[in-house]
């Protein structure tokens, strides 16, 4: 059974996928690349099939690489997508050993390790070591002893078949953490044409997956997640089953055009936000609406409601504005039909990398902590291998959600605890995670893009945000009373009140006020209304002219956890500089997610999203900045 295929993607690819074909970003795909293979030597991607979506509809393209090797080059495996997470594995399927399969022509010696962290040392220790010609045919049959961690011997591989090269079985019972990973160094000029890690157990668990996606007006970006999404629909298994089962995408904005693709089934709806789209996706799911691939091909579905989500096993839900890599999903089917009993019940989430950096991880789970969220492993460089085997580790916190960019739900879950709470926007997906009572799962590999969050503090946002806090911390913790809800809310006026966003902090009040009128109004209330009403309360995005050519804000400026002491005291005296007369600056150009201190005795500043060019005007006021803290104290302290 194949565990985890060999990625190798050529810069095409990636820039068809990361930068939708946008020049600007195409400086960075060397750097992505290395998330998949490094090599010293001379060492290039060739070029295979794929087929990519054009407006017009399916069209055949080209589909992963090949590596070409010089004699003498080096090809590293010890990456993000391409190690494999041997204490993962161990703990979480019943996959007790596991080969190295490589594919290509040419003669090569490939040497196997074993890598772990140790505080913040990478240890890395010899597993084993062959030379092969791919080019040959023939077949041996020499099985690896069975080394611990620190012993070097290097057993032979087992060649089978012509163009491949099989290393093993090699236990993973020594391997309690930590990776295994490949080097091949090329004796000849070789091609490396694919492979992976591979296990002798047969699938454990049936798993059909349904993917769930909810968009509003996002063609674009859905067109360009369809043909992933049809090639693995169309793939099949060792086991003869589908990769997925069926695709429904929700429409909120009743915009998208059916793209007659078999097994996506595209659903109407009104605008009930994220929340709303999920949930009726579910629901469609579980109400028998959406036919798994393999009933359809059997002509067993019936399409009858009341099926409870005959035909499926696990529900994929995932936005419709991530740039999906299809080893993620293929790697999550294998993972679950290996996944041990105690275990099946678990949430399996996918990290996040950011399109803008996209080797920086902007989380692998969350700590809710009563809505000052903290994101796991937030900020890592997974260029690097030390950074990857960081990930492989649970923090001192454990994650208690995960977030619906992309997560993996049973659906015995969907049927013990029912649907998202109607939430329209945020904190939907916490919220379900945290009815589990249970820590999400996560594995290097199973992960999406996304655009950066910090540039979309739009006006709604901070409504949704501290409502649907306020309703998960009554719902999940009891410890959560008027004093820390008091202490919250009052951290929330201040992010805006020094952002000069008074319209925003107004909101955060009405979220306050509609909170206390309980879970049964929240239930009642007709969303779409309400959205209006709310976005009308807050700033109305507009385009900017002569914006600024910066895209994004500096690598080094992000996640930064400390800070200059003396920058922080001094906005923390001056209330970053409320209490200091204002610079004889007449308008300052900053986008929306720059930290505080970049407002630092700034009257007039427009804060812009580069993404689209549009943006708010904003203007330093002490009048309502006094009111506003007037106005917070009667409502959370006399009210």
């Amino acid at each position: 059974m194949r565990l985890q295929t060999l990625r190798i993607p050529d810069r095409e690819e990636l820039n068809e996928r990361l930068t939708s074909g946008r020049p600007s970003g195409s400086e960075k795909l060397a750097e992505a690349q290395r998330l998949y293979w490094r090599g010293e030597g001379e060492i290039s991607p060739g070029e295979s099939s794929r087929e990519t979506l054009s407006p017009e509809g399916i069209s055949p393209g080209r589909t992963g690489a090949v590596l070409t090797l010089a004699p003498g080059a080096v090809l590293g495996l010890n990456t993000y997508f391409n190690s494999f997470s041997c204490g993962k594995w161990r703990e979480y399927t019943g996959v007790e050993s596991v080969r190295f399969l490589l594919t290509g022509r040419g003669r090569a010696r490939v040497s196997l390790y074993y890598a772990w962290q140790d505080g913040e040392k990478v240890r890395k220790v010899p597993v084993a070591e062959a030379e092969s010609d791919l080019s040959e045919t023939g077949q041996t049959a020499m099985d690896f002893p069975e080394p611990a961690p620190g012993e070097s011997e290097q057993p032979e591989a087992v060649r089978t078949e012509e163009g491949s090269l099989r290393a093993g079985p090699i236990r993973l019972a020594p391997y309690s953490q930590g990776s295994l990973y490949a080097v091949i160094r090329a004796v000849t000029a070789c091609e490396i044409t694919g492979g992976g890690w591979e296990t002798d157990l047969r699938a454990a668990n049936p798993v059909r997956m349904a993917v769930v996606m909810c968009t509003y007006k996002k063609e674009a970006y859905v067109r360009r997640n369809l043909a992933v999404l049809k090639e693995l629909l169309e793939e099949k298994g060792e086991d003869g089953e589908h990769t997925l089962s069926a695709v429904c995408i929700v429409d909120n904005g009743r915009t998208l055009p059916d793209p007659r693709i078999p097994g996506i089934t595209v659903i109407p709806n009104r605008n009930t936000g994220g929340s709303g789209g999920f949930a009726r996706g579910m629901k469609a799911v579980l109400d028998g609406e959406i036919t798994a691939a393999g009933e359809r091909e059997r002509g067993t579905g019936d399409g009858k409601r009341g099926s409870t989500g005959e035909g499926f096993t696990h529900l994929l839900l995932m936005d419709d504005d991530v740039a999906i890599e299809p080893e993620a999903v293929r790697r999550t089917k294998a993972f679950l039909a290996c996944e041990k009993e105690e275990y099946r019940a678990r949430l399996l989430g996918g990290a996040m990398l950011r399109l803008d950096y996209p080797y920086l991880q902007h989380e692998a789970g969350g700590v809710w902590n009563h809505g000052m969220i903290h994101s796991v492993h937030q900020g890592l460089d997974l260029r690097h291998m030390r950074n990857v085997l960081k990930n492989e580790q649970r923090e001192s916190v454990r994650a208690d959600y995960a977030a619906w960019w992309y997560c993996c739900i049973p659906l015995a879950y969907v049927r013990q605890h029912g649907l998202p709470m109607p939430f329209f926007l945020h904190c939907d997906d916490i919220e379900y995670s945290l009815r589990g009572k249970a820590e999400p799962i996560y594995l290097n590999g199973i992960v999406v893009w996304h655009e950066p969050f910090e540039n979309k503090r739009y006006s709604a946002t901070e409504y949704y945000d501290v409502r649907n806090m306020l309703f998960t911390n009554a719902r999940h913790c009891p410890e959560y009373g008027r004093k820390e809800e008091a202490f919250g809310i009052l951290y929330k006026i201040y992010a805006n009140l020094i952002r000069y966003r008074y319209r925003d902090a107004e909101l955060v009040l009405r979220a306050v006020e509609d909170f206390r009128k309980g879970e049964k109004w929240l239930r009642e209330v007709d969303g779409e209304k309400l959205h209006e009403e709310i976005v009308g309360m807050g700033y109305r995005m507009e385009k900017i002219e002569r914006l600024p050519k910066k895209k994004s804000i500096n690598e080094d400026e992000l996640y930064r956890h400390t800070k200059n002491t003396l920058y922080s005291l001094r906005n923390i005296l001056t209330l970053n500089g409320y209490l200091l007369p204002s610079r004889k600056i007449k308008k300052k150009l900053l986008m929306l997610g720059e930290a505080p201190d970049k407002y630092y005795r700034i009257k007039n500043i427009i804060l812009y999203d580069p993404e689209n060019g549009k943006g708010i005007e904003v203007k330093k006021s002490h009048t309502k900045a006094f009111k506003l803290i007037i106005k917070s104290i009667k409502l959370l302290f006399y009210s």
